[in-house]
């Protein structure tokens, strides 16, 4: 889907008219398909209940929402369940991911030493399941020696380059985190994982530089 902007003449304001987009990434249930020309997608879901739906393109803004998908009697979507049935024992398949994005931090920016970020922010798409916990892993390398950020002291430590190491810090789907002071000088690379209450997760990495 892609954003029309008009005029409206009688009410003197501009209005946003919501327009079909082809070629758009589609993602579900383990699914992924590409919209028609004319914007239409088929998803098939082999269970029923919540499902979340997420849909990006490039250089649009990614969106999501969460349906829900019904064969109109079995207790989803405000249906009712046949006379007999007990309630609680339809079974969750979640296996969809959420989705974690910076707001704050641009693939390979190269920031000022003085100007280095210091806080850390972004935001994890609707999941059907809720959102258990976000993740972040900071490596910093300088030259040959690599460190990796610690949650508990809140310090680099000298690490492995390659290796991970991550730290809870929350569970908000609009996340953010204030480091004790700027990034210094250095390549860093960045995760944030979102974990659901399935136990599916996802990451989203950024690369920046700090001279």
């Amino acid at each position: 889907m892609r954003l029309a902007t008009g005029s409206n003449p009688v009410l003197n304001c501009s209005t946003t008219t919501p327009e079909p987009a082809g070629g758009a990434t589609i993602t579900a249930a383990g699914q992924t398909v590409i919209t028609s020309a004319d914007g239409s997608a088929k998803l098939t879901f082999s269970s029923t209940g919540p499902v979340s739906i997420a849909a990006s393109k490039a250089g649009r803004v990614r969106t999501a929402a969460i349906t829900c998908v019904t064969n109109g009697a079995d207790g989803n979507c405000g249906t009712q369940l046949p006379a007999g049935a007990v309630l609680g024992t339809e079974s969750s398949d979640d296996r969809t991911p959420p989705f974690a994005s910076f707001t704050r931090l641009t693939y390979l920016k190269v920031y000022n030493r003085k100007r280095g970020p210091r806080r850390l922010a972004g935001s994890v798409t609707p999941d059907p399941s809720g959102l258990e916990e976000v993740r972040l892993s900071i490596m910093r390398r300088v030259g040959d020696r690599c460190s990796a950020f610690d949650g508990t002291s809140e310090r680099f430590r000298r690490g492995r380059c390659g290796a991970w190491r991550s730290f809870a810090i929350g569970d908000r789907a609009d996340w953010s985190y204030l480091l004790p002071k700027r990034l210094g000088r250095g390549r860093y690379a960045i995760r944030a994982v979102a974990v659901d209450k399935a136990g599916n997760d996802s990451v989203a990495k950024v690369v920046i530089y700090v001279r």
